[in-house]
């Protein structure tokens, strides 16, 4: 079992990502957001959304994509870069848009589980907060030389 990470090395990860998991994000707000004004089968469609979003970050960590960012300082800055427009582009929609919040016209209008799984999906793939985890965090947990870094990424 030498992919498990050693005790200390797990346990200071441990306290990091639950320092960074109290603070309330965009996955949260949905879940929240989902469960409240459509009920809790709502809420949970989003969860999984954003539970298989995290599947799919963690994989392309396992696989190389955190490795490539930190070697590649262009690829880095382009993520940064598109990170920061997208930020731009939220920002934008809000002021153009407002928040609109409605609770009882957003329970009358209740969205398909479906749409709202594909929601939580979309909302954890695009969270910056999340991409620079995956991206900048986590790897400081593995030693780029281990040959069971993959496994304990994973893990």
């Amino acid at each position: 079992m030498d992919f498990i990470p050693t005790i200390p090395v797990l346990a200071a990860f441990a306290a990091a990502a639950l320092a960074l998991t109290v603070t309330p994000g965009p996955d949260m707000t949905l879940f929240l957001g989902k469960a409240v004004t459509q009920g809790r089968a709502a809420g949970m469609a989003a969860l999984l959304g954003a539970s298989t979003g995290l599947l799919v970050h963690t994989t392309l960590a396992a696989v190389g994509l955190s490795a490539l960012l930190a070697a590649s300082a262009t690829a880095f800055l382009v993520l940064k870069i598109v990170g920061a427009l997208y930020l731009l582009w939220l920002a934008v929609e809000a002021i153009r848009h407002g928040s609109g919040l409605n609770l009882q016209q957003a329970a009358s209008r209740g969205e398909p589980l479906v749409r709202v799984y594909l929601k939580g999906l979309g909302v954890n793939l695009l969270n910056p907060k999340i991409i620079m985890f995956f991206v900048t965090f986590l790897p400081q947990f593995v030693d780029a030389g281990d040959p069971d870094a993959a496994g304990k990424l994973l893990f």
